[in-house]
């Protein structure tokens, strides 16, 4: 990549490049001066004006900001690569620095993290030791505790246990059998009592039908008798009708009679007067 860029020669370079043409100087001494070397002071002063070169650089390096058309290096620097590296280095060496100090802060800030967990570690132990204290003073102590507390075998308390687990089991059992005994025969009666119902119903069902029967014959002699040939009451039926109501209403008198506590002579006379008289 080929770059216009002007000649200001950066800080320094100048002595640099004057060093480097002494020291060449001093090394040919013994032989005769070149012919360039006449030609030194006048490139020297040459290097002081500003006048466009094409220099031919890697496009990496070139770190002007580049424009849509074309790009202006008027004031623009060419810098030598070991300014670079030394400026590099320096940046990099102060960059290490100070990670060495935000490690130490970071290092710093871990030890109070850490004393700061412990103070509360401690505080949380004194009070899970207090009240572990407590409990054990506001503890009830059981037979089964003194003697584990006086050095009692534990498969002793253990065979203890087991026994009176295996004998409320039996007890229990026992209890169940019971029980399911008596349900066993409350459901037995309740079968035979459903039966009972059963032969009942089926014996009264019976005797509503054939009384149903009786009733229907009934009223259809009934029916013939008070009805007439064309199906009409006749004169006998109606006879017949005023007769039945009258004894039912003496029936009902005599009944009345019977019933009643007191009457005087002359009531019961009345009464039986009256009954003839229906």
């Amino acid at each position: 990549m080929y770059i216009a860029a002007t000649t200001g020669t950066p800080v320094g370079l100048e002595s640099y490049i004057a060093k480097f043409l002494i020291s060449l100087s001093l090394s040919f001494s013994t032989v005769p001066p070149p012919p360039f070397l006449s030609l030194c002071p006048q490139r020297i002063a040459l290097s002081k004006t500003n006048i466009e070169v094409i220099l031919k650089t890697k496009q990496g390096r070139d770190e002007v900001k580049q424009e849509a058309v074309v790009t202006e290096y008027s004031e623009a620097l060419v810098v030598p690569e070991s300014i670079i590296g030394e400026l590099n280095s320096t940046i990099r060496d102060l960059g290490e620095g100070k990670m060495e100090v935000l490690t130490k802060i970071k290092d710093f800030n871990k030890e109070i993290n850490h004393m700061l967990w412990e103070c509360t570690y401690l505080k949380m132990m004194v009070r899970h030791t207090d009240e572990k204290y407590l409990d054990y003073h506001m503890l009830r102590v059981t037979k089964d505790l003194q003697q584990f507390l006086k050095g009692g075998s534990g498969l002793q308390r253990q065979r203890v246990a087991v026994d009176k687990a295996e004998a409320t089991y039996e007890y229990m059992k026992k209890a169940h059998g019971q029980k399911l005994d008596k349900l066993t025969k409350t459901k037995q009666k309740m079968d035979k009592n459903k039966k009972d119902k059963q032969k009942e119903n089926s014996r009264l069902r019976v005797h509503v039908e054939e009384l149903e029967r009786n009733v229907s014959l009934r009223s259809s002699i009934h029916r013939a008798r008070a009805a007439g040939g064309d199906g009409t009451m006749s004169e006998a039926g109606e006879a017949g009708r005023k007769r039945m109501q009258s004894i039912v209403t003496r029936r009902k008198l005599i009944d009345l009679a019977r019933g009643t506590c007191f009457f005087g002579v002359g009531g019961w006379g009345w009464l039986w007067f009256w009954i003839w008289w229906c």
